[in-house]
């Protein structure tokens, strides 16, 4: 399970601790974009009852996600995973392109 979670994430920029976690830095055009798609995701994580771990610093959020009561990454991470890109799309940083090893300037 914690393999097939892993595999699925590789669009959310994976790093793996023990394969128990995945992480993503989102970068915006500003605070106020970041703290809007924060907000977004806060809503959507309440209603799917998986928050994320997550840390702010002014345009960019820093998110780990994990499912502590499996131990590592669950189809909860994917699903959480797969809704914070699908609300960062329109609003991701201007002149930037996500690969799965991370983002580079174009």
């Amino acid at each position: 399970m914690i393999y097939l979670a892993c595999q699925r994430l590789c669009d959310f920029r994976v790093f793996l601790y023990f394969l128990s976690a995945a992480q993503k830095t989102f970068a915006f055009n500003d605070f106020v974009a970041c703290w809007g798609w924060m907000s977004q995701v806060a809503i959507v994580a309440e209603k799917q009852n998986h928050h994320p771990e997550w840390r702010n610093v002014y345009s960019t959020c820093e998110v780990t996600l994990t499912t502590h009561s499996s131990g590592g990454l669950s189809p909860r991470d994917v699903k959480l995973a797969a809704k914070m890109d699908s609300l960062y799309e329109p609003l991701k940083l201007v002149g930037e392109r996500k690969t799965c090893s991370g983002y580079y300037k174009k």
